[in-house]
């Protein structure tokens, strides 16, 4: 029996302002970077199909955090080099006399991998051919290793990767990069063994990264089981010296996301609140075609809310999308919603009679019932975030648009369209 319209699974529904290449697959953001007055954001990109193969580094640049210029791609799998079946994620590496990113070489489908390093042009637009400069470290029992992040220490370069133990122990592997030519592993930093991790199951650790909120140290990282993607996390704890190098001890874990749409985010240290860029995955895509798999969330910062716990914003640079002066949304109805849109909840009455959803494409969505609350809308995708500072949500409804907005008795909400600043278009 033939398909018909009705059965047909229903298309995507694009996102027009946030990051994403004009066509193939994007995933995990890569090397974010504040460089010559302009943010660049690298991201795992396969430009030929939106299927996760063959694995280059795909570029945007961008002077105000929200109109993004795409550069040529960055480099790709070099033919019998060492990272001939991909370009994996990696750091933008700074303190050096010329441009240099470290990232995942992996040679074969076994997704054996080392430590790769290319150094670039001053405009970030050529890349030289990689260089091995670090080895997985077997004779620890380190069976996977990927994803190389930088930081600095005491006056010190160290890298710290993602990786396995044995057969099904997530942990996160320290190495010495003073010489960036040459990593010298020094220890496993951190595993998920002990009760701190009962809730979160993982065999694999991806993408960690440490940054410091208000001088207190962050680890985040993000979990793998039995390969598929699951939470990020914020580990907070204290870092001390052992024999010369950083030690990570954790005391506490937060997700930074509510829904598992958000995977493999990337933060650079700016000033006290980092600034942070996570993938949204999608695999609903044909691979065929100028099809675009993906995207990346809007900015967000990471800060502490006054009792000093961690919280994640959006950075404000978006407020710069809003194109006009807010719509109020009579209580008690209902009203489709433009391509690009947020929502803003004004005020909430104690009795309100239900609840502020978005439905789209078989995808509901409860706004949180607080003032201050935003959920931006762009085509399929939609991010949340809670006024009274909650857990942010990113959301992939799949063929959702338009976006269906209820506006309950006793809440007072406006949508304002969203669009590029006018002299950006």
């Amino acid at each position: 029996m033939g398909m018909t319209a009705s059965d047909e699974a229903p298309r995507p529904v694009p996102p027009r302002l946030h990051i994403r290449p004009r066509r193939g697959w994007i995933n995990d953001p890569n090397a974010v970077v504040r460089w010559n007055g302009r943010w660049h954001v690298f991201f795992q990109h396969n430009p030929y199909a939106a299927v996760h193969d063959r694995i280059h580094w795909g570029h945007v640049s961008s002077e105000d955090l929200v109109t993004w210029h795409e550069h040529p791609v960055a480099f790709g799998p070099e033919p019998g080099g060492p990272d001939r079946y991909g370009c994996w994620t990696g750091v933008f590496v700074t303190g050096l006399d010329r441009p240099a990113v470290a990232y995942s070489g992996v040679i074969d489908a076994s997704g054996e991998s080392t430590i790769c390093l290319r150094y670039g042009s001053e405009d970030l637009e050529t890349w030289d051919s990689p260089i091995i400069v670090g080895t997985t470290p077997h004779d620890a029992g380190v069976t996977v290793m990927r994803d190389p992040f930088v930081f600095s220490w005491r006056g010190r370069r160290w890298g710290i990767l993602g990786a396995r133990l044995g057969a099904d122990l997530p942990a996160v592997l320290l190495y010495s990069c003073d010489d960036i030519e040459n990593w010298e592993f020094v220890d496993v930093w951190m595993t998920g063994d002990g009760p701190l991790w009962s809730s979160e199951d993982s065999d694999m650790w991806e993408c960690p990264q440490v940054v410091w909120v208000d001088e207190e140290p962050v680890v985040i990282i993000s979990l793998q089981l039995e390969g598929l993607p699951g939470a990020v996390l914020a580990v907070e704890g204290s870092v001390t010296e052992e024999d010369g190098a950083p030690r990570f001890t954790p005391a506490s874990v937060d997700r930074l996301d509510g829904r598992l749409w958000f995977y493999a985010p990337q933060a650079v240290q700016d000033q006290r609140t980092p600034l942070m860029f996570g993938w949204i995955l999608q695999d609903n895509v044909p691979g065929d075609g100028d099809q675009v798999a993906g995207c990346l969330t809007f900015p967000r910062r990471l800060g502490r809310r006054a009792d000093g716990t961690l919280v994640t914003r959006l950075d404000p640079a978006v407020d710069r999308l809003r194109t006009g002066p807010p719509t109020r949304v009579p209580a008690g109805s209902g009203r489709p919603l433009p391509a690009a849109a947020v929502v803003d909840v004004v005020s909430v009455a104690t009795d309100m009679a239900g609840d502020i959803v978005l439905h789209g494409g078989g995808s509901t969505i409860v706004v949180p019932p607080v003032a201050g609350t935003t959920a931006w809308t762009d085509g399929e995708v939609v991010e949340v975030f809670p006024g009274d500072g909650g857990l942010p949500s990113a959301i992939r409804g799949i063929g959702a648009w338009p976006w269906m907005l209820e506006v309950p008795e006793g809440a007072e909400v406006t949508v304002t369209v969203l669009g590029l600043p006018s002299a950006a278009r």
